[in-house]
């Protein structure tokens, strides 16, 4: 048969297809990540189904609706047996997030993720950053609670760290959140566990519990008091017992680890005088690594520098913990931006007499 032979009997096909269905003899996936059998789970296609062109159109659709493909597009010819030999041509969404499993009462969140990945493939713990993609996963984390007897509406919010080179995480946690009842510390040493109980109680009791939201509670109001008494490397453990009469029992273990005396500071940036900016931001060498006066000495070493129009100047520290010496040596790097001046003064006040 030659070329146009096959191209008018092709485009035969194709017309009456679109008036008849066939049964579906195979699929071809092109440009995907996922597997066939995923891909036909979810755009609720069955090898030997009568299908048509609509039906394909319709698969597409579903499969976009995931929101875990950028497009989907088909093609069909002829099959072996007089039905369709299909090809799905399917572009995955590039833009991938961090996810983290934010529920309460799961013991082991990682049975979860594993339950994922064999059911519904990730990119490890990412999923693609659209509203469609997150309702897909909320779907299925619903689904596996389901299968363990616990029924829970699964939404999503934006968690993450502050400042520069932080990552936003999306957060898959219950849209009904229980309350913190009551909060314990254990393993304290260098501070008694009920001051820390009082420091935390009016900001955690009583408010939503998840996982991360009360890691946030610890890291932004104890763990500054150890920081303050040189103890860096302090690592808090939380743990929830299962709500009774819709209150989280809290408990976090605490440990310490040693305390760190400051060492080296190297100050990084471009055009920058690291002798000048020590001098200014008075680094306490070689004493207890109170990690409040190190912030403050480097906002003191910006500030003739923002004195002289480097506004939007931004510091990052990076700290290397010495356990054999109980060091800490630090390097701050400083980027300057533009450097601003005043273009403009127009005074509104009234004249001095």
């Amino acid at each position: 048969m030659t070329a146009a032979s096959l191209t008018i009997v092709l485009l035969a096909f194709a017309q009456t297809c679109f008036a008849q269905q066939f049964p579906l003899e195979t699929v071809t996936v092109e440009g995907g990540t996922y597997p066939q059998a995923f891909v036909l789970k979810w755009s609720g296609l069955k090898i030997g189904q009568t299908a048509d062109n609509a039906v394909f159109s319709e698969a597409c659709a579903k499969l976009q609706a995931t929101g875990l493909f950028r497009a989907a597009a088909f093609r069909y010819a002829p099959g072996a047996k007089g039905g369709y030999a299909l090809v799905l041509h399917l572009e995955p969404e590039a833009s991938l997030v961090d996810a983290e499993l934010d529920i309460p009462e799961i013991a082991d969140n990682e049975a979860l993720w594993a339950w994922l990945r064999a059911n519904y493939p990730l990119n490890e713990h990412r999923v693609p950053e659209n509203d469609a993609a997150l309702s897909f996963y909320s779907r299925a984390i619903e689904k596996y609670l389901a299968s363990n007897g616990e029924k829970e509406d699964i939404t999503t919010r934006l968690g993450g760290g502050f400042g520069p080179g932080a990552k936003l995480t999306v957060l898959f946690q219950p849209k009904n959140l229980p309350k913190v009842g009551t909060v314990r510390f254990e393993g304290t040493h260098s501070f008694g566990a009920g001051d820390l109980e009082k420091r935390i109680a009016g900001v955690a009791l009583q408010s939503d519990y998840s996982p991360s939201q009360f890691r946030l509670l610890i890291e932004q109001n104890i763990r500054p008091i150890y920081e303050e008494r040189g103890f860096l490397n302090v690592v808090f453990v939380n743990r929830s017992e299962k709500p009774a009469d819709g209150a989280v029992a809290v408990t976090t273990t605490v440990t310490e680890g040693r305390t760190y005396h400051l060492g080296k500071v190297n100050l990084e940036g471009e055009g920058i005088s690291s002798d000048e900016l020590m001098k200014s931001g008075g680094f306490k060498i070689g004493q207890l690594a109170n990690w409040r006066e190190i912030e403050a000495a480097v906002a003191a070493a910006e500030r003739p520098l923002r004195r002289n129009g480097y506004i939007t100047l931004k510091s990052q520290l990076d700290r290397q913990l010495q356990d054999d010496t109980g060091m800490v040596d630090l390097t701050v790097h400083m980027r300057k931006g533009l450097q601003l001046s005043l273009a403009r003064y127009k005074y509104r006040g009234s004249r001095p007499r």
